[in-house]
């Protein structure tokens, strides 16, 4: 041996054990970017689609704010 030290690579396991803890902020992203499509399609006058991608956050992301900002976007759109 002559003293260099090689550097290891990171180990696969504990990438996937960390992983986990992205989801909140992915989740949050997504559905951030879903509710900024919706009120697009208010201001746009497309009730129809705002609607269904307002149900659809509700749906797969009921704990997180935009889930909250979504219920009461889908308050005031009228019908249905």
């Amino acid at each position: 041996m002559d003293g260099t030290v090689t550097p290891q690579a990171p180990n696969p396991e504990a990438i996937l054990k960390a992983a986990p803890a992205a989801l909140p902020s992915d989740a949050q992203s997504v559905a951030g970017q879903q509710l900024t499509l919706a009120k697009l399609y208010l201001s746009n006058r497309l009730s129809d689609k705002a609607r269904d991608i307002l149900e659809e956050i509700i749906a797969k992301y009921p704990q997180l704010q935009a889930a909250a900002e979504a219920r009461e976007l889908l308050g005031n759109i009228p019908g249905k």
